[in-house]
């Protein structure tokens, strides 16, 4: 239990720092929203896929491989879930508000967050299981996601989908992984370097959203309570009762738990920010939850641990 808060405390501490530099640019506006435009635009189009990418550079078994298509599929399962039952909640909601409160609390930041607590709790084997909840988060962000944002339906169209910068990394990924097949080490570092972009530069445009925004108010708001009780304690609670109950325990299901109980995604900010008025608002929700997270996630690992 103490192992695992001192792990959540340095990532939140760090992501906070990063978010804090955010904040400082857009107060003193060496940040603009045309440079939140253009990193939002870096982030998804080339820092995610880079990131996907480096997340599936290892050898495999064929247990290994069984594994991660069990997280695969059961992160589906997941993200299905916590989108109906936050529907009920954020129904009577302007489609921008409801976008931005549903999609809070049924992603969550798997990756930017998830991939560091799963290589310190579980090793590189958590990273990779990781992958595969990220790998389904990343299809409902780019398809479920811009469709409750837009209300187009062409968003979740297959040439849509297969045409999305992450969904094209996945699938690199995966193709690679499964061929056991290395990128040579120019492309790997290359890489690298551009992943690494994908931990700063998100808290960077939290922070410039939320140096908009008045901080007491943002606690003062019933709603951000109630879906970040959603997001933080009842989704994680009921996704580890029943992955447990389906038959998962060890490593898939302590991976797939740190995924699932994490704060909401970064990427929620920045298709808010694309597609609406609503990132700051989206940004709020995020700084609250990844604070409060510092509660939240070794409660849920440490119960986890109790059925892995």
């Amino acid at each position: 239990m103490l192992h695992n808060f001192l792990i959540v405390l340095q990532q939140v501490i760090v992501l906070f720092i990063l978010i804090l530099i955010g904040y400082f640019f857009g107060k003193r506006r060496i940040f603009s929203a045309e440079t939140i435009r253009g990193l939002d635009f870096l982030v998804l189009n080339l820092a995610l896929p880079c990131t996907i990418v480096r997340g599936f550079q290892m050898e495999h078994t064929a247990e290994m491989m069984r594994n991660l298509l069990l997280c695969i599929g059961f992160a589906a399962l997941l993200q299905a879930l916590f989108l109906f039952a936050a529907m009920p909640f954020a129904r009577k909601m302007p489609r921008d508000e409801r976008a931005v409160y549903v999609l809070s609390s049924a992603l969550t930041n798997c990756s930017f967050m998830g991939f560091p607590l799963q290589s310190a709790v579980l090793g590189p084997l958590g990273i990779l299981y990781g992958s595969g909840y990220v790998f389904s988060m990343n299809l409902c962000t780019f398809t479920v996601g811009y469709y409750l944002f837009t209300g187009d339906r062409k968003s979740i169209s297959p040439k849509q989908i297969l045409t999305r910068p992450a969904i094209v990394g996945t699938v690199l990924g995966l193709a690679l992984f499964v061929a056991g097949i290395s990128l040579p080490s120019t492309v790997s570092t290359v890489v690298d370097h551009i992943a690494n972009l994908s931990v700063p530069l998100p808290m960077f445009i939290i922070g410039y959203h939320l140096s908009h925004v008045e901080l007491k108010t943002v606690l003062r708001k019933r709603l951000h309570w109630r879906f970040s009780l959603l997001r933080l304690v009842v989704f994680p609670v009921a996704a580890i009762v029943l992955l447990y109950a389906l038959g998962l325990h060890g490593t898939v299901l302590l991976s797939l738990a740190v995924s699932a109980s994490c704060p909401t995604a970064t990427a929620v900010t920045i298709i808010a920010s694309r597609f609406s008025d609503k990132g700051e608002l989206s940004a709020e929700l995020g700084a609250m939850q990844t604070l409060l997270s510092l509660l939240t996630l070794p409660i849920m690992l440490a119960f986890t641990s109790l059925f892995a």
